[in-house]
């Protein structure tokens, strides 16, 4: 269930939706989701004063352990400014590190918020060891072309903020992947909202949600590469699971809907 999902945020719409929408979407679980949001595409009437304060806020993300304000209880000990923690593997690891390298080394790209390999900490018990590998968000302003780090899944803490200039120019830019799994739109106009959902290519489309809004109830997937796994969480139940139709009479006598006794 790859994908190379996004946001898409019009110049209508406010900044105090905007912004928390796309850092979740961009950051929770360190961008390590299939629904991730690693392009927020913005109106270009609002994109330098966007981009600056999205950086602004991501910088404000500490990442760490998100359990070390927690007591051995579950309890809440101190406060934390930690959102997001390590990369799952050493492989990711690399692999994020490789992306954002390609970023650094072009340059028509104008870096925010340069994503670097923090210090790993490693608990070694005899011959295993268990090691955390923390990277900071790279966030970096760039037009929307034919490069690797804007076409593929990169799977870590690492955004790209292009610009578009129509509802046309947005939806052509979102659809320009191989992928299409999430995407959030963020407007007031429920015209630009509904030709996003009809025109984009996608399984799942949030209106002023981000793209990590999902509802267990509804299906989940997407198109082209990234895949089509339709059932929803809630309907995953019946394959486990069989109906049992049970009805109550509270009746002392036996009475039917259709009038006979």
């Amino acid at each position: 269930m790859g994908s190379k999902s996004a946001c898409i945020v019009f110049d209508d719409v406010s900044y105090n939706l905007s912004m928390p929408a796309t850092v979740a979407s961009a950051l929770k679980l360190s961008g390590q989701r299939c629904v991730s949001s690693g392009r927020i595409l913005v109106q270009r009437t609002i994109y330098d004063t966007f981009a600056r304060k999205f950086a602004e806020e991501v910088s404000k993300a500490q990442t760490g352990n998100p359990f070390d304000h927690l007591d051995i209880e579950g309890n809440e000990k101190n406060e934390s400014n930690t959102i997001y923690g390590p990369l799952i593997n050493g492989a990711a690891y690399d692999k994020v590190n490789y992306f954002n390298e390609l970023v650094m080394s072009d340059p028509s790209n104008e870096v925010l918020l340069e994503g670097k390999r923090l210090q790993s900490s490693c608990d070694i018990r005899g011959k295993r060891g268990s090691c955390s590998f923390y990277m900071s968000p790279m966030v970096y302003k760039t037009e929307w072309r034919d490069a690797p780090y804007l076409k593929n899944e990169v799977f870590g803490p690492h955004v790209a903020i292009i610009p578009f200039d129509t509802l046309d120019d947005a939806i052509r830019i979102y659809n320009d992947t191989d992928y299409g799994l999430a995407l959030g739109v963020l407007t007031n106009d429920f015209r630009k909202a509904r030709r996003v959902r009809d025109e984009c290519d996608a399984g799942m489309i949030y209106w002023n949600g981000g793209s990590i809004a999902a509802e267990s109830h509804l299906a989940f997937g997407g198109v082209k590469k990234s895949g089509n796994g339709f059932p929803s969480a809630a309907r995953t139940f019946r394959a486990v699971t069989h109906e049992v139709s049970w009805t109550v009479n509270h009746a002392d006598a036996l009475e039917f809907p259709q009038g006979m006794k």
